[in-house]
């Protein structure tokens, strides 16, 4: 095993995803949409000119109005091989993150699992960054108000969620949200629950000249005043040209401190998933061979992906 892969799924893994972050380049390209990568990308861009070796998945940021504008212009860009997943839009994904996903595919981590979750595919995140108030507790109340719509959204798409332990306290809590779940579905629509979650996190929408990911699990990390990302410097990543934040350097220092060093071999870990299946390759193959063949209709733009 290889940081939880067997030798050759690793690899195979970050080519899959790097086959995906390729085509959501292009379209970004094409529409002059700026992005950033961000996390273990970053740190891997600067450190190895790629991957971390043991690290499985690509992380990218852009500001609200350029991820609403991609959110726009990429379903009439992707080859029917992808589709865009977040809980906005499929019911049956219980969290917020924007997912590029390869279709006939599956990438289910053990949280997934656990609320029985088992149709995402092999994929690269999206976040938004959304404008932040200066003051502290404004920031904290924002974030508390994401982490309800967020719970609310769980407990409207899962009836069970896994709650460990045992005895009674457990199971009063598991019985809890069996019962919230009916009535959450009973008098809130998952589209309700969406609108208010965004709004949550566009309260200050282009009001402060602060931004930060607010679908990470820790946004106090990643606050950064919009002219310190502009304008974008280019790094190497896997023998190609990405873009980052100008104060890339900074933000990875803030977030990790000496990011340059190696972690303890502990510490080293990925998203192995609990399910990882890469699909049957003859299907996608046929189906890009017929894709290929076919006449195309005049006008017809070629599908990114394809």
């Amino acid at each position: 095993m290889v940081y939880g892969y067997e030798p050759e799924e690793l690899e195979r893994m970050k080519q899959t995803v790097l086959d995906i972050f390729d085509v959501f380049a292009a379209i970004c390209e094409k529409y002059e949409i700026p992005y950033f990568v961000q996390g273990g990308t970053a740190i891997g861009a600067v450190r190895h000119r790629g991957y971390i070796p043991w690290d499985d998945d690509i992380d990218v940021g852009m500001l609200r109005d350029d991820y609403e504008r991609f959110l726009q212009v990429a379903p009439g860009e992707l080859a029917p091989t992808y589709e865009i997943i977040d809980g906005y839009h499929d019911k049956n994904c219980p969290d917020y993150i924007t997912r590029i996903s390869k279709i006939g595919t599956k990438q289910v981590s053990k949280e997934h699992t656990k609320y029985k979750v088992d149709n995402l595919g092999i994929s690269m995140d999206i976040f938004p960054y959304d404008n932040v108030p200066e003051d502290k507790a404004l920031r904290k109340k924002q974030v508390r108000a994401r982490d309800w719509y967020n719970r609310l959204h769980i407990l409207w798409c899962i009836p069970n969620p896994d709650i460990p332990g045992k005895g009674l306290k457990p199971m009063l809590m598991k019985a809890s949200c069996f019962v919230a779940h009916f009535f959450i579905r009973l008098f809130a629509s998952g589209d309700r629950i969406g609108q208010k979650h965004k709004q949550a996190l566009m309260r200050y929408h282009n009001k402060t000249e602060l931004v930060t990911s607010m679908c990470d699990i820790r946004p106090e990390d990643w606050i950064v005043h919009i002219d310190e990302i502009f304008p974008l410097q280019e790094l190497t990543f896997e023998g190609r040209t990405v873009k980052a934040m100008r104060c890339n350097h900074e933000m990875l220092t803030r977030a990790f401190g000496d990011y340059m060093q190696y972690p303890p071999v502990s510490e080293r870990k990925n998203h192995r998933p609990e399910i990882l299946d890469f699909g049957e390759e003859t299907i996608h193959w046929e189906k890009t061979i017929e894709r290929k063949t076919e006449a195309p209709h005049p006008g017809q733009r070629k599908k990114l992906g394809a």
